[in-house]
């Protein structure tokens, strides 16, 4: 977050935080999609004994 002084910091930190917050929750859903997908993958295996 770049600002020359404390008040442009303090300007600039909402949208800041605001932007980081989006980019945070967009990679979490991606990694729960990943997450579903790998246990649909999983569970649709079918287990024989022995193996």
């Amino acid at each position: 977050m770049p600002a020359n002084n404390l008040t442009e910091a303090i300007a600039t930190f909402p949208q800041a935080m605001e932007t980081e917050m989006a980019r945070l929750v967009q990679e979490l859903q991606k990694m729960q999609a990943e997450e579903q997908k790998t246990q649909r993958q999983n569970d649709s295996r079918i287990i024989v004994p022995g193996r």
